[in-house]
């Protein structure tokens, strides 16, 4: 696949400049003399295939947390909504309890990834005959999907008809499932440096179900917007040699 721009967040910056550069010359009018025609910005793309190094090791990473995150989810979750009395049902039931909103992530997820599961058996056997067989509950399906498709993880992340919807859709659902599930209240301290005027400390940190980065110095309490950080951790990958 020939290389092209990254659909990643390493190229948040490009695409910004990119656009607003499309915009300006789109209402540039040559016959204005008060207008000079808008001048391409110097800022080059990080290539890709279709992924570059940096973003397909984050959502290969992201892939395997999504499936920690469930197993955390169901670790503390029966699937059903809460006890009723024995023999009580739930209205608008049929004799049984009402799955809860975990539950039906948990079947959500298993569909979506078995989905990918499914394509890229068809892709690279040709066939839909002999599709991977589902066994075990739905969290056992659901990790077996998810090492089945790490397992073929470097096929699937390059292939042109599904690298770009599939690291899309973890990432997409990591970022949901990451906000939904506050994982306990761990805090862990961040990489970069505060861009907080005049501090430039190793002071950021995040508690998990948060969505902004503070920093933690008293001179400074710098709130990142979590989103943000996230395209600043991005841009500082991006400027590093990019992995093979």
């Amino acid at each position: 696949m020939p290389e092209s721009p990254c659909p990643g967040r390493c190229n948040t910056s490009f695409r910004k400049a990119r656009d607003a550069w499309l915009e300006a010359i789109a209402a540039y009018d040559p016959l204005d003399p008060n207008q000079s025609r808008p001048v391409k910005p110097d800022i080059t793309a990080t290539p890709g295939d279709p992924w570059c190094g940096n973003c397909k090791a984050t959502i290969r990473r992201e892939l395997g947390e999504i499936g920690r995150i469930v197993a955390h989810m169901t670790s503390n979750a029966d699937g059903y909504a809460a006890a009723v009395a024995l023999g009580e049902r739930i209205s608008g039931t049929p004799g049984h309890r009402s799955p809860s909103p975990e539950f039906n992530i948990f079947e959500e997820l298993d569909a979506v990834f078995y989905g990918w599961e499914c394509s890229w058996w068809k892709i690279r056997f040709g066939s839909d005959d002999g599709a991977p067989d589902r066994r075990g509950f739905l969290a056992d399906k659901f990790t077996d999907t998810i090492v089945w498709i790490i397992h073929h993880w470097d096929g699937m992340i390059r292939h042109p008809d599904i690298a770009i919807p599939l690291g899309e859709e973890i990432r997409d659902w990591h970022r949901s499932l990451r906000n939904r599930t506050k994982t306990g209240t761990g805090i862990h301290t961040k990489t970069l440096r505060c861009p907080g005027h005049g501090c430039g400390q190793l002071s950021l940190t995040w508690r998990e179900g948060d969505t902004y980065v503070r920093c933690v110095n008293r001179d400074c309490g710098q709130a990142i917007k979590l989103a943000d950080y996230e395209d600043m951790e991005e841009r500082a990958a991006a400027a590093l040699p990019v992995a093979s």
